[in-house]
């Protein structure tokens, strides 16, 4: 039903939500089994959140300045969804969903709207303590990804190159991967996902 390209973070969240929708799920990921995630396996491994929805949409339109991206429809969405991550990481099994202060532009008034929190405990955020990078947020990420095998199918080492559209309604069907050496088309019936 979907494809979803990159077996990082972004991918791995696609894909769980897509199955626990009842979707069938193909992930194309270019590493091999053991290496995937790039930056979501080594990063920081905190995740944004807030509990005040107002003052977190009032910052981001801080941080836009005069820009006009993103809009206001698109800064609203983003935010309420934000402030859904501690509930749905605790559902994916996270023991401990601990948030903390960080401010990105203390100057802003609506800074302590942001709190991003950690997956399995306080890392600290005070100098000279852990800032965390110890990959736990991807592999439970990737747990998920594993524990709905029935609905996500992972191919490793099977980068996407082309993704395959109706050159008159530029609508895409599917994508074009290598897998062994060879091109593959996969078609995708509702849609492909790139988190590359």
């Amino acid at each position: 039903d979907v494809v979803v390209v990159g077996l990082g973070g972004a991918g791995c969240a696609t894909a769980i939500t897509a199955a626990d929708l009842g979707s069938k799920v193909l992930v194309l990921e270019k590493a091999c089994e053991g290496h995937s995630g790039g930056n979501s396996n080594v990063c920081m491994q905190f995740m944004g959140w807030t509990d005040d929805v107002p003052r977190m949409i009032d910052y981001m339109k801080w941080m836009r300045g005069t820009f006009e991206t993103p809009s206001d429809e698109m800064i609203q969405v983003y935010i309420e969804e934000m402030a859904q991550n501690k509930e749905w990481f605790e559902y994916l099994g996270a023991s401990d969903t601990t948030s903390f202060s960080m401010p990105e532009f203390p100057m802003c008034e609506y800074v302590d709207a942001f709190k991003p929190f950690t997956t399995n405990g306080y890392y600290g955020v005070r100098p000279g303590e852990n800032f965390g990078g110890d990959g736990q947020t991807y592999a439970l990420l990737k747990r998920n990804v594993v524990e709905r095998a029935d609905l996500i199918d992972v191919w490793y080492e099977a980068p996407a190159e082309h993704l395959i559209q109706d050159p008159q309604t530029k609508i895409v069907h599917g994508v074009e991967a290598q897998v062994n050496g060879q091109p593959v088309k996969v078609r995708a019936k509702n849609g492909v996902v790139l988190t590359c």
